[in-house]
């Protein structure tokens, strides 16, 4: 998700180089038919990385959750949260 973001982020500063006005698009692209599935394609990659760094603290600190199991719990309670709280942010904003 990191190389993600910064590959939008990258991808903003070239358009702006060749001269497309972004922030004209950004509120196109945001207030358009497909305004939340756009949202959401932004709001996910930052909720998850933001989420998984959370995870990946707690496992620095408490030294816990290695285990097989723990681990597929914990990724797949990662991806449900994410995926629901980007669709909220999505559909909200």
């Amino acid at each position: 998700t990191g190389v993600s973001l910064s590959l939008g982020l990258a991808g903003c500063g070239a358009l702006t180089v060749v001269g497309v006005d972004v922030p004209t698009m950004m509120y196109n692209l945001g207030h358009g038919d497909l305004a939340p599935l756009f949202k959401f394609g932004v709001a996910f990659p930052l909720v998850y990385h933001y989420a998984a760094g959370i995870r990946h603290l707690y496992w620095d600190h408490m030294v816990k959750g290695f285990s097989n199991e723990e681990m597929q719990s914990s990724s797949v309670a990662l991806l449900l949260t994410t995926t629901v709280t980007s669709a909220g942010i999505a559909v909200a904003l």
